[in-house]
């Protein structure tokens, strides 16, 4: 009982956790503008492609985590969860090297290939080392963070997060208004991954009971356990490194650099969008793990209730508020960008928020699909994603729409194929409702 009391704070939580990180975004992004433009914003958009693909450093750790930790901590092997932690830490700081190593050798090809200006390139070259060099730590970051919800305590992470979230757009306007310009962002940055780094310390060593530093160790087995799992994911992430920041460079070569914040603020609100009902569903994912590694039967019972719960959830919750966001989009952007709104964000935006919608009917069996270890189907879906969204982009006539209608494409291929693979994962549990009804009956929603 108290574990599923546990899962009902995580949703309720993560839920909670969503709308205010929405309301923070809401008033990030016309300060943003504000205080940077278009153009300048843009600017940092181009150098946070290279956070974003820093995740080819992960190498999948960090799902990885979540897994490996939640089944060794609810069969009480706190000694395993600290090597975990050990060879997951160590193995990133590794890639991280490589990484930042990377960045600084071919900065200059990374500035030319997205066309940018001579007096913004000068900008993206003396900002990127330190850019790659935060893209590390935030993987650290990430890890521990991931280490917390594979603890069962995903609550901590909705909290710690969207506080992190606070911390950096009130350090970023504090730096704005003392004229750090772009260098603000990074800063600030810099700042919500220290945060998160010491919350997750504090809340991991009070949860295991154990000083991290004391017990962290390194094992070859465990390392191979993560690697093994997690590079399936890697490899998806390395699909997904790739995919967005070359629709960036598209974006910036055919419609200039300050269109780059109009996709980015369109594609942001639509994932914001769509990130309310998927809060309710991350939690799966370490819950799957527990249940599976201690009571697999019932494990089995979890997936067909979570599915058949999902798709209430989709049908009957998300379609009317997507019908409603459509509907009313162009007022509500024009309205909330006040004089920073240009008329091409709501048609961006509507394409977007098509695509986010067809991809939460597949985000139930994404989680369930990797709380059950199924990481190869996730890579599969990605590289569907990848291959139909830039099959489009390459054939159709390159613009800012262009580029839209290719992601939303790309999240229809993802949908449809994740929920194949969780029909056939499904396909074995056919009786175990029958058999157990009093599963259905006590499942979490």
């Amino acid at each position: 009982m108290k574990k599923r009391t546990q899962l009902r704070v995580n949703i309720l939580t993560s839920l909670g956790a969503t709308l205010l990180s929405t309301v923070v975004m809401a008033a990030a992004y016309p300060l943003y503008l504000h205080y940077l433009g278009y153009e300048q914003y843009g600017i940092w958009l181009v150098l946070s492609t290279v956070i974003t693909m820093a995740q080819v450093g992960n190498l999948g750790i960090s799902p990885a985590l979540i897994k490996l930790v939640a089944e060794d901590f609810s069969s009480g092997d706190i000694d395993g969860v600290y090597r975990y932690i050990g060879c997951g830490i160590l193995t990133l700081l590794s890639s991280g090297a490589v990484l930042v190593a990377a960045v600084l050798l071919f900065r200059r090809p990374i500035v030319s290939a997205f066309g940018i200006g001579h007096g913004s390139a000068d900008l993206v070259f003396r900002l990127l080392p330190w850019v790659g060099a935060l893209s590390v730590y935030l993987l650290i970051c990430d890890a521990l963070n991931s280490v917390l919800a594979g603890l069962g305590r995903y609550d901590l992470v909705s909290y710690s997060q969207v506080l992190g979230q606070l911390i950096t757009v009130g350090s970023a306007v504090v730096l704005f208004q003392h004229h750090y310009g772009v260098w603000s962002l990074l800063i600030a940055n810099l700042l919500d991954a220290i945060f998160i780094h010491a919350v997750s310390v504090f809340f991991i060593r009070r949860i295991a009971g154990r000083n991290i530093l004391a017990h962290v160790r390194f094992e070859k087995q465990r390392l191979q356990r993560l690697l093994d799992f997690g590079s399936w994911v890697f490899g998806a992430s390395i699909l997904n490194t790739v995919i967005y920041p070359l629709n960036r460079v598209f974006i910036t070569r055919y419609a200039g650099v300050a269109a780059v914040p109009i996709y980015d603020i369109s594609l942001a609100t639509a994932f914001k969008i769509r990130s309310f009902f998927e809060s309710g569903f991350r939690s799966l994912t370490p819950e799957f793990s527990r249940v599976q590694a201690a009571r697999p039967i019932e494990a089995q019972g979890y997936l067909a209730a979570a599915d058949h719960k999902g798709l209430k959830v989709v049908v009957f919750l998300g379609t009317p508020v997507y019908l409603v966001v459509f509907a009313v989009c162009g007022f509500g952007l024009k309205l909330w960008l006040g004089a920073r709104f240009t008329p091409e964000i709501p048609q961006i935006f509507r394409v977007l928020l098509i695509g986010t919608y067809l991809g939460l009917w597949g985000l139930q069996p994404w989680y369930s699909l990797l709380g059950f270890g199924r990481s190869r189907d996730i890579l599969g879906s990605n590289a569907i994603q990848a291959l139909a969204g830039l099959t489009y982009i390459i054939a159709a006539p390159r613009s800012l729409e262009t580029v839209a209608i290719g992601t939303s494409l790309g999240m229809l291929a993802s949908t449809l194929y994740l929920r194949v693979q969780a029909s056939k994962l499904r396909s074995g549990f056919s009786g175990f409702r029958k058999r157990h009804p009093c599963v259905f009956n006590h499942f979490p929603g």
